[in-house]
């Protein structure tokens, strides 16, 4: 973790030398990127990681709306899940209009395609499997708020640091597990203002 808020440091460090752009027209724009992201299940107690892909589209200068993904990798510390890939849709309200850094606010809703590992009891010793309960895969509503910020450095280019709590609960045919999680991504996607890219 300590590695991680280094990098987003020199990544900060880095978007700084470039030349300040102290006005950006929001509207209209639509921005994307593919980062890597990690978090804390409280009912788990472990930290996953995923694969995050998203795009935004300003509808104007404070509102946007925007599709979150997230791929599932692996987790750490107390393994639960086998698969848990997340989608959201919602919006996001922009506190700072016209200006290169861009703090915001969003509410999104979606689905977890989750499956967990085996539920039984905890033994020391190994067991047939015919004794475990298998968790099935199944679809789950989940809810996200978030806030963060995003540095727009360059025409093409921004930095983004973000934080979401998560709130849902997969339901199986096996005790439910909270999904309520608090998730942390950052790194550098890419944007472009169709309005102007049209004109041009």
């Amino acid at each position: 973790m300590v590695r991680k808020y280094a990098l987003f440091v020199l990544t900060i460090m880095m978007f700084c030398q470039l030349p300040a752009q102290n006005k950006f027209t929001y509207s209209h724009t639509l921005r994307f990127s593919a980062s890597f992201a990690t978090g804390c299940l409280f009912d788990a107690q472990s930290n996953p990681i995923y694969l995050q892909g998203l795009s935004e589209y300003y509808i104007d200068n404070k509102i946007s709306f925007r599709n979150d993904g997230y791929f599932f990798i692996n987790e750490t510390s107390n393994p639960t899940f086998e698969t848990n890939h997340q989608l959201f849709s919602g919006f996001a309200y922009h506190f700072l209009p016209d200006n290169s850094i861009d703090f915001y606010g969003s509410f999104q809703i979606g689905a977890a395609f989750a499956k967990a590992k085996y539920a039984g009891p905890v033994l020391d010793v190994v067991i047939d499997e015919k004794y475990l309960q298998k968790y099935t895969l199944t679809t789950n509503p989940v809810f996200a708020v978030g806030t963060g910020v995003n540095l727009f450095a360059k025409k093409w280019f921004h930095a983004f640091l973000e934080l979401k709590y998560i709130k849902g609960r997969y339901l199986s045919n096996a005790p439910s597990i909270g999904l309520d999680e608090f998730r942390f991504s950052f790194g550098l996607g890419f944007n472009v203002n169709l309005k102007k890219a049209k004109a041009e």
